[in-house]
Formats: structure tokens, sequence, C-alpha cells
């Protein structure tokens, strides 16, 4: 069997139009979420939850005359401080910042074009676990397959 080409700007063309499918779903970082310390989110979660029931308990306190109001205020700034570091502790970490910044993007085609080619190779290294160029089908057709047929990326964080 001979050896047949692939054309570099079609190879360049399907891979940008694959990122940029992949990273115009809504639930693409589902699969770029670090899973380290569930625990530690669990518990943070379970510890919000504790938090907002004592701020609604504090606020029932102080409409019964338990509570004066300048104390529950002191009281609910400290609670609300603590809630939002335990929120901040309870959000998913993404394993890498390229991944944020093309799930983020309004216009993942504009910043994908944005990048020169080492931070798209890096953005590839970190969001993908396989790319691969697929075999010509027929030699020396001139005409371009559709993307799927000349590259294949599984995307998602490097295993290993």
């Amino acid at each position: 069997m001979g050896h047949v080409s692939r054309r570099a700007d079609w190879l360049d063309e399907a891979v940008e139009v694959l990122v940029v499918r992949e990273f115009a779903r809504p639930d693409v970082l589902e699969a770029f979420v670090d899973r380290e310390g569930p625990e530690e989110v669990e518990r943070a979660r379970v510890e919000i939850l504790k938090i907002e029931e004592e701020l609604r308990q504090l606020e029932e306190d102080v409409e019964v005359g338990l509570v004066t109001p300048r104390i529950a205020s002191a009281r609910e700034r400290a609670l609300q401080r603590q809630l939002e570091e335990l929120r901040q502790a309870a959000r998913p970490r993404l394993v890498d910042p390229l991944v944020a910044r093309l799930a983020d993007a309004e216009d993942v085609l504009a910043v994908w074009r944005g990048w020169g080619l080492d931070q798209r190779r890096a953005a590839l290294r970190v969001a993908t676990r396989e790319i691969r160029v697929l075999p010509a089908r027929v030699p020396g057709r001139n005409t371009r397959p559709p993307v799927e047929e000349l590259v294949r990326i599984v995307f998602g964080p490097p295993q290993g």
C-alpha cells in the first residue's frame, strides 16, 4: 500500500473546527474539572448549608426580638465572609487556565485564532487525550473531505 499525505492547511482547519465545536458546548467544563479532593468540597458544601441555616435563624431571632439588629448585622457580616470562602472551596477547579479561557469565551474561534502556534499547541496538550490524523480514503483526491474524515480528537484532560 502506498503512502498518502494530508494537506496541512486542511488539517489545521479541521482541528480548529473541532476545537470550536467542542468548546462551544455549554457542558464542556465538566470534563475538565479537577476531581481531586472531593471530601473537602463536600465538607464545604455541608458547612455552607449550616451557615445559610444560621443566617435564616438570625433573621428570625431579630424579628421576634431575641437579637438586636446591630448584633445581628455584625454576625451576618462574619457569616457572609465565611460563606464566600466556603463557596470558593466548593467550586470545582479547572485543571488548566487555557481550557478555562476557551470554555469561557463568547467567541471560541476568535480566542483560538488570537493565539499563536505555541499557545494553540499548549491548549491542545492540556485539552486532549488523543489527536489522530486519519488515513486518506481516496489517494490523490483534491476535494476537501469532512473534518471528521481528516482528524479525530478525543477531548478531555490527558490521563496518566
